[in-house]
C-alpha cells in the first residue's frame, strides 16, 4: 500500500511544509513528496523504477529492500 505525495492539496499541514523545508534544504529543482508505505517483506509491487522528484518516504509498516540511487 503506497500513499503518493500526501502533502498535496494541504499546503499547511506538516508533509507539505517538511516537503517544502527539504525542497529549500537540497536546492534541486527536481519536488520533493512525502509518501508512506506499508509492504509485506518481499513486496515488490512498485517494482525496480526511478523517481522524476524526490521523495521522502515515511515506511510505516511491515519490510522493505529499498535501493537508494545508482
Amino acid at each position: 500500500m503506497a500513499y503518493e505525495d500526501i502533502g498535496h492539496g494541504h499546503p499547511a499541514g506538516w508533509a507539505a511544509m517538511a516537503c517544502s523545508h527539504l525542497a529549500r534544504l537540497t536546492r534541486s529543482a527536481l519536488p520533493v513528496i512525502c509518501s508512506v508505505y506499508a509492504s509485506a517483506h518481499g513486496d515488490e509491487t512498485m517494482g525496480e523504477h526511478r523517481d522524476d522528484c524526490l521523495v521522502a518516504v515515511i515506511h510505516a509498516a511491515g519490510a522493505k529492500e529499498w535501493r537508494i540511487g545508482g
